[in-house]
């Protein structure tokens, strides 16, 4: 196949595109022209604002299928989180149709539900309805929270864990996380692009192991590895840390929406993917932190610890 990766130069984008090359496919990136593309066989890098309707139907026309990866968790003067998920989604629709594509895999999250209140999940949830009232034939594939060389939740949690032992989970750090590898998500994709019986459904994509919170957060300390004591800190503190952060730097270590999930927890049920794609997710072990965490710097270039490395961590 030839496919359309929309934001397929980001953190999963890149997972994605390696799957189908790795498949035999080939793959047409749209991105917004932001980020470094490295040159590869059997992918094409077009720079295009898919929001505002600048998408090279020329190209999408030689196209079997199209893959939406474009999202944000964090809002700017120039992205919202209408523009980036809801107005995106309708204009890669219009152009499938325009252009013939018929084919679509559309990236959401577990989280992502009808909420005023929280504009992420609110235009998630949007942007599914969407492409199911498309007439495509669409999977919506939901993951939970995603992990990977060069991720977020990785990267922020061994800075944090590097700079302090001291670690303040939201809340009690009770909330359930069923982290997915990008490599699994890739592989996802990929099957459900090639099996019929994924067309019209909506699978969760989650790893197979129901963690807490805090014992998310002592994984990735047993991989570095760092002792960490967990600080059960009020969810209130939390927000008013974050909004801070948010306002105060351009890539804060959280933001507003993916506290919110960490609050309500990313959770969903990994057997249909198994059932009906024939794969099983990788479970969350500190071995996969060890492989990455090397390439990770430390949070302001500090570290409060005295004793590094002690090889354990504190339950």
């Amino acid at each position: 196949m030839k496919v359309v990766v929309a934001g397929g130069s980001g953190f999963l984008g890149r997972h994605v595109v390696d799957a189908l090359v790795d498949g035999g496919h080939q793959a047409v990136v749209l991105s917004r022209g932001n980020r470094e593309c490295t040159d590869r066989d059997n992918v094409e890098y077009v720079a295009c604002d898919v929001a505002a309707g600048q998408l090279p139907l020329d190209a999408l026309r030689e196209c079997d299928a199209l893959v939406n990866l474009i999202g944000i968790k964090h809002e700017t003067a120039g992205q919202t989180f209408a523009m980036a998920h809801v107005e995106s989604t309708k204009q890669l629709i219009a152009a499938a149709r325009e252009a013939g594509v018929q084919r679509c895999v559309h990236i959401s999250v577990v989280a992502a539900r009808p909420d005023p209140h929280h504009a992420y999940h609110d235009t998630k949830w949007q942007a599914e309805q969407l492409v199911r009232n498309s007439g495509l034939d669409f999977t919506i594939l939901k993951p939970g929270v995603i992990y990977g060389p060069g991720d977020d939740m990785i990267t922020h949690l061994v800075k944090m864990i590097r700079f302090c032992p001291l670690f303040p989970v939201v809340g009690r750090g009770t909330s359930i996380l069923q982290p997915v590898s990008g490599a699994d998500v890739a592989r996802v994709v990929v099957a459900a692009l090639q099996r019929e019986i994924a067309i019209g459904q909506t699978y969760e994509v989650v790893g197979p192991d129901a963690l807490m919170l805090r014992d998310v957060v002592r994984t990735v300390a047993a991989g570095i590895p760092l002792s960490v004591w967990i600080l059960p800190t009020p969810i209130w503190f939390q927000r008013t840390a974050v909004w801070a952060m948010s306002v105060l730097f351009r890539n804060p270590l959280s933001t507003p929406a993916q506290l919110q999930m960490l609050i309500d927890g990313l959770a969903g049920d990994p057997q249909p993917v198994e059932r009906d794609l024939g794969i099983q997710t990788q479970p969350f072990l500190a071995e996969r932190i060890a492989e990455v965490q090397a390439s990770i710097p430390p949070l302001f270039g500090l570290t409060l610890r005295i004793l590094r490395g002690c090889g354990s961590y504190h339950r």
